[in-house]
Parts: C-alpha cells; sequence; structure tokens
C-alpha cells in the first residue's frame, strides 16, 4: 500500500528539532549491533509504482514571506574551517533487514520493525539518491580524527550548475537549499541547520555520532509521509586523509514513535488515503506491518516502532546556495 520516495537531513524531519543534543527524552540507545544476515521483506500488497515520485529527506519549514527584492544570503562558507573541506554526500540509504540494526530496548537483539518498510519503499528510496532527485549532505565543522567530538549539519541540496556528475561519484559540486536552516532567509552569522549531530567522533577509522531527531519522507500514493526519528545514532567507518573520505558500513538507528507516524498520517491529504479506508484505515493496517516494539519511555508501553538504516557517504564540495 506504500509507494516510498524517502529522504534525510531534515527538512521537518523524521521530520525537527535542530542543533539538539542526543539526550533527548526516552531510553538511551546502546551500541549498534553487528549485522546479521538479512531476512526477506514482508509482502505487501497494492504498491503504487516506485518510480511515481521523487522522495525529500525531510520536508521543509514553511519559508518566511518574503518581498520580492528578498535575497537568501545564507553562509559565506561551508565545511571545515570555511574551505568546504570533509564535506560528504550520502550515496546509499537503505532499510536494514530485521537482524541489521542496533538494539533500542537494551534486551541484547537487534530492533528494527520498520524493516518490513523495505520492500515498499527501499528501492525508490535508492532510485532518488542515484537521480539526484535526493541529495543529502553533510556538512563538517573543525573535523578530525582524533576522538575530539565535532559538529556535522545535515544539509538538502540540488546538483551544482553544469555537474554531469552520477551518484556514487566523489568530488561533485552541490547547492544547498535555503530550505536546510531553521531561518530559510538567515545571513552568514544566524544560519542554524534544522538537523545536525552536535557530537560526533573519530577515533581509529571509527565514527559515532547521535542527533535529537532525523527525518525521512516517504511516498504513500504519490503524497509525502514524513517519519520523524527519534533518538539517532549513526556508526561507521570513515576514509580519511587530510579530510573525510567516505564513510562504509554505516547503521543510523533510532525510532518513529507511533504519535508522530500518526500525526505524519492525518497531516496527509485525504485523497492520498481514500483507496485504504482513509487515515483510519491507514493506521489500522500499519501495526499488522510494522508493529510496535520500543518503548520511548522508560518503564513506559511499545509505544515506537524501531528503525536500522544502512548509510553509505562520498567527499563532495558545495560551491554556494540554490537559486
Amino acid at each position: 500500500m506504500l509507494s516510498g520516495d524517502s529522504a534525510g537531513a531534515a527538512d521537518s524531519p523524521s521530520a525537527a528539532d535542530t542543533n539538539a543534543s542526543a539526550d533527548a527524552p526516552g531510553q538511551d540507545v546502546p551500541a549498534a549491533t553487528d549485522i546479521a544476515t538479512p531476512q526477506p521483506d514482508i509482502a505487501a500488497a497494492d504498491i503504487a509504482p516506485a518510480d511515481t515520485a521523487a522522495p525529500d529527506v525531510a520536508a521543509p519549514s514553511p519559508d518566511a514571506t518574503t518581498t520580492p527584492d528578498t535575497v537568501v544570503a545564507g553562509p559565506l562558507s561551508w565545511g571545515t574551517d570555511g574551505k568546504s573541506g570533509s564535506v560528504q554526500k550520502v550515496t546509499k540509504l537503505a532499510f536494514g533487514a530485521k537482524t541489521e540494526g542496533c538494539d533500542l530496548s537494551g534486551d541484547g537483539k537487534v530492533d528494527n520493525t520498520l524493516s518490513g518498510l523495505a520492500g515498499l519503499a527501499g528501492k525508490p528510496l535508492q532510485d532518488a539518491l542515484d537521480k539526484d532527485s535526493l541529495d543529502m549532505l553533510f556538512e563538517p565543522k573543525s573535523y578530525n580524527t582524533s576522538g575530539t567530538p565535532f559538529q556535522f549539519n545535515v544539509l538538502l541540496g540540488d546538483p551544482a550548475a553544469g555537474s554531469t556528475c552520477k551518484n556514487p561519484s566523489a568530488g561533485c559540486g552541490y547547492t544547498v537549499k535555503a530550505s536546510s536552516y531553521v531561518n530559510s532567509q538567515c545571513d552568514a552569522s544566524s544560519c542554524t541547520s534544522l538537523v545536525s549531530f552536535p557530537d560526533a567522533k573519530i577515533s581509529g577509522g571509527a565514527l559515532t555520532a547521535t542527533a535529537d531527531k532525523f527525518i525521512i519522507t516517504l511516498k504513500l500514493s504519490g503524497a509525502p509521509l514524513a517519519l520523524t526519528i527519534s533518538k539517532v545514532s549513526l556508526k561507521g567507518t570513515v576514509a580519511d586523509a587530510s579530510s573525510w573520505q567516505t564513510t562504509t558500513g554505516g547503521m543510523l538507528c533510532g525510532y518513529v514513535t507511533d504519535a508522530d507516524l500518526n500525526a505524519a498520517i492525518d497531516a496527509m491529504p485525504a485523497s492520498a488515503l481514500a483507496a485504504y479506508g482513509g487515515a483510519a484505515g491507514v493506521k489500522g493496517l500499519l501495526p499488522l506491518l510494522v508493529p510496535s516494539d520500543i518503548a520511548s519511555k522508560p518503564g513506559g508501553p511499545k509505544d515506537a516502532k524501531s528503525l536500522g538504516m544502512k548509510i553509505e557517504t562520498v567527499s563532495a564540495t558545495i560551491t554556494g546556495l540554490s537559486p
């Protein structure tokens, strides 16, 4: 029933409270477990054509009202120390199998109930990355590999003018969408990204990072369904010379609360849900496909759905703001 186009740095994202620390309410996310052999995706019926729509990573915040001569200034530079160094472009973002992900409940087992969406939204999501309808960029500040914490922002972008790069080519140029920022009319001194990982560390080539929230926008009957992922953790292996070159074997984990998911469904146009009995019909079907398996508050009921996604990146450059 779901047709999926999806995305990653939050214009809402799951979809967003930015520059928040990883200490969001709820239970801590334990370290990611080893990836096990994938299990078959669950079956799903009435899947819309995979290439019906291109996804956005997160729903952008509404642009401020502007006059015709308003100019979006944006940052003067991007990347480590303003040199555009170590910027990364996400080349792979895939739903892990049920046995791939992290132990979010503390029982020593992998939690990834949203793996049930892989067959519905997995291919459209990767197609969006490959066709440049989804360009998600990691922009680090004070990047280092000494284990000292640094921040990286998650930005949405477009291919730079004249670019002929194809995913997963490295070193390609991109412009940044103004909707990546809390204030899309910000100036160089006040641009705050909607989504960031404030405590990233790299030691011995191992990357770890956490974020309060992250957003992925899927498609249901061609309309956006924004999943707000909470309590996010990210791990991977980084290749580095003088700058961040690639991330491989990455795993991004977190959970989507039932309340956030229901709110996202309610926000969809009624026409997109009519074939499934409206919002009530969709809400009734989702628990059968993706049951809640995580308690968002210690000792509370299971009111959230776990998620584990495989992620990879390559080097990129940011050339300016998108027109």
